[in-house]
């Protein structure tokens, strides 16, 4: 089964910083370059740990002003990978509560929507409804 989910990848000596490993992935993964990589925890550096016992971590960042990357990096050998646009945010929340989604793609997720919720992306969505 494959599921639904969000650009991901690993951190290692070709990168010079995480987000520069999280760019190279949204180039790579879903053929976008993004203005702004907006970090989506609040300890730079340290992310998320995987679980009690690791050592490594997630580091998660919500893309935007995103535009077609002209030249996007080539996919891993053992990479496969349908990319999709336009999902809305009411249908990622459905993903999510579905248990559609792995459990990194569900935490950045559910760390995306309250981002946006935070920068008023929801509150836009809800009063052009209204007015309408």
């Amino acid at each position: 089964m494959i599921l639904p989910g969000f650009v991901a990848g690993f951190v290692d000596n070709k990168h010079k910083s995480v987000e520069e490993a999280a760019r190279m992935e949204l180039s790579e993964e879903a053929h976008l370059v993004a203005g702004r990589m907006l970090p989506l925890t609040t300890a730079p550096g340290r992310g998320i740990f995987r679980d009690k016992y690791a050592i490594d971590s997630f580091h998660m960042f919500l893309a935007m002003d995103c535009e077609e990357d002209a030249s996007p990096r080539a996919l891993d050998r053992e990479e496969y990978v349908q990319y999709t646009r336009g999902v809305s945010l009411d249908e990622v929340r459905q993903l999510i509560y579905q248990g559609q989604m792995n459990t990194p793609s569900a935490l950045l997720g559910m760390l995306a929507l309250d981002k946006l919720q935070e920068m008023g992306f929801g509150q836009a969505r809800q009063e052009t409804s209204t007015n309408k």
